[in-house]
């Protein structure tokens, strides 16, 4: 598999919160050979990557963004932004996933490709 989709967060990019990845649902994600989550609830961009999966926070589609106070990345965010945006994914053949991650200029924020 994959993707998985959630609407409540998985993971946090944020060092105050714990990184959620390592409790039960990562361990059914890993089993399940999930390679991209995609999570909502929050209203920003962000890509977080551990044990070989990448938790993205799509959540720039409209709403207001959130405000957030500024601090230092962990190092296991390797992308976020605050701006309105959307993904794209395209399926390469049966085994490769494209992502893109665009804002609403049309500028690519963020990319990267898993394979199965």
């Amino acid at each position: 598999m994959l993707a998985a989709i959630l609407n409540d967060m998985a993971s946090l990019p944020d060092e105050r919160q714990t990184f959620i990845a390592h409790s039960r649902v990562a361990t059914t994600f890993k089993q399940e050979g999930v390679k991209v989550v995609i999570q909502g609830h929050v209203h920003f961009y962000s890509r977080c990557a551990t044990e070989e999966i990448q938790y993205l926070t799509l959540g720039g589609g409209g709403a207001e963004l959130t405000d957030v106070v500024e601090t230092d990345a962990p190092a296991f965010v390797t992308g976020e932004a605050f701006v309105y945006h959307f993904a794209r994914f395209d399926i390469v053949d049966n085994n490769t996933m494209n992502v893109s991650v665009i804002n609403k200029d049309g500028s690519t924020i963020d990319s990267f490709s898993v394979t199965q």
